[in-house]
Formats: C-alpha cells, sequence, structure tokens
C-alpha cells in the first residue's frame, strides 16, 4: 500500500499533481491482482483544499470530495486522465519531470509505463466547523476498476521526447 497525505493551508495544486504522478508511477501497470493499492489523502483548511481542488481541474485532473457540499453524497467515482492531462498542459508535465529528475544538469530517470487514466473513488471524508474554522480531510483510492479508459498504458518516455523542449530535460536513450 502506499499512500500521499497533505495537511492544505494554502492551494498546493501544483504539490498534489507530483503526488498523483508518484502513486501513478508506484502502481505501474501490473494487474489489479497484482499491484500496489495506492491512496492519497488531503487535510486542512476548506478554502484552501477547494482552491487546490480548482488549480487541479484546471488543469484536467478532476477530484471530487463532496456533489453537493457538506450534506450532499459521496461523489461517484470519477475517471483521473492523466495521458489527457500530461498531452495538454505544461503544469503536468513539469510535475511529472520534477517527480522523475536527478542531478543539476535536468537529467530524468526512465519513466515505466503508466496507465491512461486512473479511477478515483472517495473512501473517506470528514469536516469540521468550530468557530469560523473549517476543515475538511477527504481519502480518495485510485485504481484501474472499471472503465474503457483504464486499458490503454503511456509510454512516458517517448510521449516526454516529444513534449519536451529537447534542452529542458535529458532522457536516457
Amino acid at each position: 500500500m502506499a499512500c500521499e497525505v497533505k495537511w492544505i493551508v494554502t492551494n498546493r495544486a501544483a504539490d498534489l499533481k507530483k503526488d498523483i504522478w508518484k502513486l501513478s508511477l508506484t502502481r505501474g501497470v501490473a494487474s489489479s491482482a497484482q499491484v500496489t493499492k495506492i491512496y492519497m489523502a488531503i487535510a486542512g483548511h476548506r478554502k484552501a483544499i477547494h482552491d487546490t481542488l480548482e488549480g487541479l481541474r484546471r488543469t484536467g485532473l478532476d477530484l471530487r470530495w463532496s456533489s453537493q457540499g457538506r450534506g450532499g453524497p459521496v461523489p461517484r467515482s470519477r475517471q483521473l486522465q492523466l495521458g489527457r492531462a500530461l498531452k495538454k498542459h505544461t503544469s503536468v508535465r513539469e510535475g511529472l519531470c520534477q517527480v522523475l529528475s536527478w542531478g543539476k544538469e535536468g537529467h530524468l530517470r526512465p519513466p515505466p509505463q503508466v496507465w491512461q487514466a486512473l479511477r478515483t473513488t472517495v473512501r473517506d471524508r470528514w469536516w469540521l466547523t468550530v468557530g469560523s474554522r473549517k476543515w475538511v480531510a477527504v481519502l480518495w483510492e485510485l485504481d484501474t476498476w472499471g472503465g474503457t479508459a483504464t486499458t490503454e498504458k503511456i509510454n512516458l518516455q517517448s510521449m516526454l521526447k516529444d513534449l519536451l523542449p529537447p534542452c529542458t530535460y535529458h532522457l536516457p536513450p
């Protein structure tokens, strides 16, 4: 099992993009029966979590913790479209490159294949209001059950060679 945990008091969308890539790379493309279970937990000030999740949505990484606000039901499972976000948004590519980078020269570790999409399911959520302070905590599981997009894999090494400027990062041959 692998879990990324964050306490959020300001917008941390850039950090969560990196965490999503870390979890995706950890999970790899093994079958569901042979794979590490992956989770993401965030907690903190409700406004900061809202701003963080909005920042992720603008880059195509859509995590939801509530369908209709505080009293609403747990949202249905969603597809986290990694491949689409990687192609369309520079900040998503930068997050991946920061996870893969090593050394001072912008070298990248050779990335394994990952799934084109992951399913996100809210496993639990909590909220607390004391006076004017509001806190939220959410636990998502990321897996590949269901949906047709999850049968496609991304060859990150060849995709990054096509998407990155040649002098920005150096991938091994």
